[in-house]
């Protein structure tokens, strides 16, 4: 089936995960660049919050509150709704997710963001012009997670 507005770009080689990234980036023609790894199962809802925090903010990196999938029925759902997933570093600059945040007040709206020092790279969103200024990821870098690293230090050290 042929979808209008979904454009495939694919590459002569293998070039991984981050080169995959910035090969969809480069020819992408909106201004909106919305990463989704192929493991990642969307629900109803999740593109709208995303940008909610993007259009306020040209120099923003967003990605959902991602949940787990559930490992007896296949179902998503795998966390408590009340907390998410924070990305972060640890000494050796590695990239570790931790269930970190506290019990969510239930005043709170569930869509409330949050801030964290890494994204969590399976769903990322962010505009293109800031994506090409702080020079897309390093392709060569095969580490796991080190894109999320990489990513999250190149937007910190935008804003100084």
């Amino acid at each position: 089936k042929t979808l209008k507005k979904v454009k495939v770009v694919r590459s002569h080689k293998r070039v991984g995960v981050v080169g995959a990234r910035v090969l969809g980036a480069r020819n992408a023609k909106g201004p909106i660049i919305i990463n989704i790894d192929s493991h990642v199962e969307l629900v109803n809802g999740w593109l709208e919050p995303l940008l909610d925090r993007l259009k306020d903010n040209p120099t923003v990196v967003v990605n959902p509150k991602i949940h787990g999938t559930d490992k007896h029925s296949f179902g998503v759902g795998g966390f408590d709704d009340s907390s998410g997933y924070l990305g972060g570093l640890d000494f050796s600059l590695n990239f570790v997710s931790e269930d970190r945040l506290p019990p969510r007040d239930e005043s709170i709206s569930k869509y409330e963001a949050w801030k964290s020092p890494t994204p969590f790279g399976p769903t990322i969103g962010l505009w293109k012009d800031f994506f090409e200024h702080i020079g897309y990821l390093d392709v060569e870098c095969d580490a796991w997670g080190g894109d999320d690293v990489e990513l999250g230090l190149k937007a910190w050290v935008s804003h100084s």
